[in-house]
């Protein structure tokens, strides 16, 4: 806190500065002056909170010198020291509101108390001024929430009277929101009760462009600013406001900024607020830290689905063909990239169902995890918080290098192994599928082929092919466009009743059961109707 001491005799600022405590009265700054001219010098450059002052002095006497204060900071607490104990001068103090009038001799306890009730005093001035602030903080963040509802009506609205913002938006105000998303990544914590300190010094930077702003914070990641002024912005403009806002976000955060398209009028900002959102949703095919800018006439791009890319990738997968499958899944990034018409989910279950097929061919070979089940939910999570296209991308590429890297890594099996698992993964589905079969095609005789396989496996054959059969099953059932009926019979059981009593002795849970605890994990995924 902050006091100016003035008074024309030096020995009576001296004792004062020397005999009063003024560190145990939260006095950290003291000024002094020997005339009111030299007062006001000092008050421009470091403003009072107290101004304690005599009241009579030449040049300017402390009437003159209370009243020029007050003028420039109307907070200012006030205490008179005056000798002269005329009624004209204790008016003139009452009128000035100053807390006391101390008379001369001054008295240490007397000038003391006078002092407390300055602090006070300024204190709760500071205090309202500061709920005063919160308050028309708070009225602007909600006025600005309510711009983005349909039908906003300006002229019913007291809430834009209590952001006093009226006589600076009207019907013709031109606006353009913009929409920052911050999303931290998994080790970078964010306070997300103080996202508005990124902008603190915003409103500074678009008054260069005549241009003035009030925003409000929505589920704790999105920062919504409505951009306004009396003239419509150039897009160079804008391009340059979203690229001041890039510079003042932490570089370990990632985010996007876009801007809805300008309007005119409050009753419009729906229409920037609502085209500044679709950009976001199609900020998925772009990297982190890209400015989206909403376009008049946007080049109109055809939805092309990639069929082939699932029946291709798996084919190369089951050849083991590594370089063939991210040949493929760079193309299919490709393709996506230049077509955003494509809903997000529907690409999600793209590469869902590519990171199935790999733990299909794990598991045909042996290479899957003892932990399938909760490595497939966990797959599905990675995939549902994947943001951005580039995540999805990268993780099926990591997927492909580890599946090569297990492959080239596990001992190889024998040839006769191989011969046998490579019959059953292309046979399961038959009905009459035997032991004499496999025996026929590998060449040798039914009793030395189910010896081998056991010391080789420490399965059974026919422990296997049940457990083939069931684990494909599982992958069929996930598909809800697949009917129990019809998965029992493509995974090789002609009786419907007798592959769920075999289901459920395996997994625990009938088919039915399973299909629905695995359709409630991919909710994100496929939209039922239950009829």
């Amino acid at each position: 806190m902050r006091i100016l001491i003035v008074d024309d005799e030096k020995l009576t600022r001296d004792g004062l500065i020397a005999n009063i405590n003024w560190k145990a009265l939260s006095f950290d700054q003291i000024d002094q002056a020997d005339d009111g001219i030299n007062a006001i010098q000092i008050a421009l450059k470091h403003p009072p909170n107290v101004l304690l002052t005599d009241v009579r002095m030449p040049r300017m006497d402390g009437i003159e010198l209370v009243d020029n204060i007050l003028k420039l900071y109307p907070d200012c607490s006030v205490i008179f020291m005056s000798g002269y104990s005329d009624k004209e001068y204790l008016k003139a103090a009452i009128k000035f509101r100053a807390i006391r009038y101390v008379e001369k001799p001054i008295d240490p306890s007397e000038i003391m108390d006078a002092l407390k009730q300055s602090i006070q005093t300024v204190l709760q001035h500071q205090a309202q001024q500061d709920s005063n602030v919160l308050y028309a903080k708070e009225a602007v963040s909600r006025f600005a929430q309510r711009l983005t509802h349909n039908g906003y009506d300006m002229k019913s609205d007291t809430l834009i009277d209590d952001a006093v913002l009226r006589g600076s938006i009207n019907n013709s105000t031109i606006f353009t929101t913009c929409i920052l998303r911050i999303i931290s990544p998994y080790n970078v914590i964010v306070d997300r009760s103080n996202l508005s300190s990124y902008l603190e010094n915003f409103d500074k930077q678009i008054a260069k462009w005549h241009l003035n702003e009030i925003h409000f914070i929505k589920n704790d990641s999105l920062i919504v600013l409505h951009i306004y002024g009396n003239e419509r912005p150039e897009e160079s403009v804008v391009s340059k406001i979203g690229t001041y806002i890039k510079s003042v976000i932490p570089i370990e955060l990632n985010y996007f900024i876009t801007f809805g398209k300008t309007v005119t009028g409050p009753s419009k900002v729906f229409d920037s607020y609502n085209s500044a959102a679709i950009l976001l949703q199609s900020s998925f095919f772009f990297d982190y830290g890209s400015i989206l800018i909403h376009k008049s006439s946007p080049q109109s791009v055809s939805s092309i689905y990639p069929h082939e890319f699932l029946n291709d990738f798996t084919e190369a997968i089951r050849e083991k063909n590594f370089l063939r499958a991210r040949e493929l899944v760079e193309t299919l990034y490709r393709s996506l990239k230049n077509n955003k018409t494509l809903l997000t989910n529907v690409i999600k279950d793209m590469y869902y169902k590519a990171f199935l097929q790999i733990n299909s061919v794990q598991y045909d070979l042996k290479l899957q995890t003892e932990n399938a089940v909760s490595d497939s939910e966990s797959m599905l999570d990675n995939i549902t918080n994947c943001i951005i296209l580039n995540e999805l991308h990268q993780m099926l590429l990591a997927k492909i290098d580890r599946f090569e890297e297990k492959l080239q890594s596990t001992p190889k099996e024998t040839s006769t192994i191989f011969l046998i698992r490579d019959y059953i993964s292309n046979h399961y589905g038959d009905y009459s599928l035997s032991i004499k079969d496999i025996s026929d095609h590998v060449r040798l005789s039914f009793s030395y082929l189910c010896t081998v396989f056991k010391t080789e496996t420490g399965e059974t054959l026919n422990q296997y092919i049940t457990n083939y059969r069931i684990e494909k099953a599982k992958q069929l059932l996930s598909d809800p466009r697949n009917k129990i009926i019809e998965v029992s019979s493509r995974v090789g059981y002609a009786d419907n009743n007798y592959f769920g009593k075999i289901f459920k002795k395996i997994v625990g849970i009938t088919p039915s059961e399973y299909r629905e605890k695995e359709l409630g994990r991919n909710t994100s995924f496929y939209v039922l109707k239950k009829k």
